[in-house]
């Protein structure tokens, strides 16, 4: 008996359709844990303490982060058929590194000896992939969005470096809407180029 299988383009398609739903699983992780802790305050706290060890909520805040890392890693394979160029492809790994590391931060929660790095690891390396790809896209001659890409770098290297934040939970969701426009970007990018 023959097995059913999905045709690649439609694995494609649902695969793209994974940045949209990572995008989503991130921001309704944030506003549920902040709905579920009446104690955070976004202008004194780390995103982080409503995941922290003891906490008897934390389990939404740190199941979200692994919901939203599974999709962020389904989501690869839709990114890696944006390119033609093995560059591209490559540069792909930084991203991977990423969405693991953001699993890490719920696997390893404040108050756990590595939870700091690992948090750390995340922002840096998801912050690189805006330019990593604007990159690959340049060399792809996708102007436009790689200008977008490498724009969005920009803005989170120096909204992070210059600004003065009044909590780490500001800065932090200061980047996580530039990685939030940037999945979006990259959905536009993918159905545009029939991906």
């Amino acid at each position: 008996m023959a097995k059913a299988s999905i045709p690649r383009g439609s694995l494609e398609k649902y695969a793209c359709l994974l940045g949209p739903a990572t995008v989503l699983s991130g921001l309704l992780t944030i506003v549920i844990s902040i709905l579920s802790n009446p104690w955070f305050d976004v202008l004194k706290h780390a995103l982080s303490d409503m995941g922290r060890v003891g906490l008897s909520t934390a389990w939404i805040f740190n199941g979200g982060l692994l919901i939203t890392s599974l999709l962020a890693l389904g989501y690869a394979y839709c990114l890696a058929n944006i390119f033609s160029r093995k560059l591209g492809v490559a540069f792909l790994g930084i991203y991977i590194v990423a969405a693991v590391s953001l699993a890490l931060i719920a696997i390893f929660p404040e108050g756990t000896d590595p939870h700091y790095y690992v948090s750390l690891q995340f922002f840096i390396l998801m912050t690189f992939n805006l330019l990593l790809f604007g990159i690959a896209l340049l060399l792809e001659s996708k102007i436009r969005t790689a200008t977008a890409s490498i724009s969005m770098f920009i803005l989170s290297l120096v909204g992070s470096l210059v600004v003065r934040w009044p909590s780490i939970a500001s800065i932090e969701l200061y980047n996580v809407a530039i990685y939030a426009g940037w999945f979006i970007l990259m959905f536009s990018i993918s159905r545009s180029s029939g991906k």
